[in-house]
């Protein structure tokens, strides 16, 4: 039989590190400067640009899928713990809410 086990705290934790993974990638410099004398081909220059607002863009989007995770891992511990205290009152005989 597998066993399965949640430590409330733990969950926490990593809802708290994944926080500040989020807020790490959301103050990284966004501004990129691009010398295009030193790229010379236009065509490398857009290349180079594209790329830039792609990454942007997904690292908006990294942010917001991280910060999503961050707030579920969090529920789940409050969750997993309010169930294991509601479990520790009802084992000692007490009122089960």
């Amino acid at each position: 039989m597998a066993k399965f086990a949640v430590n409330p705290d733990v969950l926490a934790e990593l809802a708290g590190r994944l926080g500040s993974i989020a807020s790490q990638l959301e103050s990284v410099d966004h501004g990129v400067t691009i010398d295009e004398s030193s790229l010379g081909d236009a065509a490398l220059v857009s290349a180079v640009q594209a790329f830039v607002d792609n990454w942007s863009q997904g690292r908006r989007k990294i942010i917001e899928e991280i910060n999503k995770v961050s707030k579920v891992v969090a529920e789940a511990g409050r969750t997993y713990g309010q169930a294991e205290q509601q479990i520790v009152k009802g084992a000692a005989g007490g009122t089960v809410v």
